[in-house]
């Protein structure tokens, strides 16, 4: 059954992982991106790998929680995906700001001891249009899209991504009627 509920949790703050994993939300996210500012970047990733080795285990089960790291442009990107490679399984490392099969590819040799597949988050009209690419790994469990008003806001022209989308369909996804 797919997840209905999804919850984000700051990975800056422990206190809250167990009252998280105890809410009933199907999938449970410790955050280490957006929630967490730049100087609780490494204590977050630290909390969460010391919660997924020690409370969770048992506790939790394993393909109810993931881990979002920072996007690979970031100076915390690399530290983050080494740290979550030796974890107990993960349903997925969640990677934002996917834009390419490169990308895919970066992250998980990184996560080479990883067990968990990767939810990868597409936020730009770029991700958008390798999203055939980016799906094609047998390790990406996931593509999430950013809202098209988003994109369409804020880095392209609608008109961009109405053709983006068009062209996307020949990958059998439905676009929808083109008004």
């Amino acid at each position: 059954m797919l997840p209905v509920t999804w919850l984000y949790v700051p990975a800056d703050r422990p206190d809250r992982f167990a009252k998280a994993a105890a809410s009933g939300a199907d999938v449970v996210i410790l955050d280490l991106e957006d929630a967490v500012v730049p100087a609780h970047k490494a204590e977050a990733r630290d909390n969460a790998v010391r919660w997924l080795r020690t409370a969770a285990p048992g506790t939790v089960a394993p393909d109810s929680v993931e881990v979002r790291v920072n996007a690979l442009d970031t100076p915390w990107a690399q530290d983050d995906l080494r740290a979550l490679s030796d974890v107990p399984a993960l349903r997925a490392v969640r990677l934002p700001k996917v834009q390419s099969a490169a990308d895919v590819t970066a992250a998980l040799a990184a996560l080479t001891a990883a067990r968990s597949g990767l939810s990868c988050l597409i936020e730009s009209a770029r991700g958008v249009e390798a999203a055939y690419e980016i799906a094609s790994s047998p390790r990406v469990t996931a593509i999430i899209m950013a809202r098209l008003s988003s994109l369409a806001a804020n880095q392209a022209p609608a008109a961009r991504v109405l053709i983006i989308m068009g062209s996307f369909s020949r990958t059998g996804a439905s676009t929808g009627s083109r008004r």
